[in-house]
């Protein structure tokens, strides 16, 4: 009976994208622009060129987190397919398996600043 109530709380979007708004994920439910990751940025509000984001290859649910550049801010995630569902502990998995000391090596921050 009590076990349900301390499972973390599982999030489903039909798209397949997330925004984190006071920590907590927020299902996308509308594909804006041509559904690419760069059309989902522009449609958070920010500028491409302001968001870096990481392909999670070892994720089983995770395809990409993207962070405010220069940070770990979490602005968006990205699952492997629609409606799948994923809990905030895994986002949180995710980012810390990342390796960030190499994501903001000064050869990565070099080509980030360049493009």
């Amino acid at each position: 009976m009590f076990g349900k109530m301390f499972l973390p709380k599982k999030f489903k979007s039909p798209t397949g994208f997330f925004t984190m708004e006071r920590d907590s994920l927020i299902p996308i439910d509308k594909m804006p622009g041509n559904g690419s990751i760069n059309a989902v940025i522009l449609s958070l509000g920010y500028p491409i060129n302001h968001v870096h984001t990481v392909l999670t290859f070892d994720s089983p649910k995770i395809e990409c987190l993207s962070v405010k550049l220069f940070t770990k801010e979490l602005l968006m995630v990205q699952t492997k397919g629609q409606n799948m569902e994923i809990a905030k502990n895994e986002v949180e998995k995710t980012m810390n398996d990342i390796d960030w000391l190499w994501e903001y090596s000064s050869l990565n921050v070099e080509d980030m600043l360049v493009t």
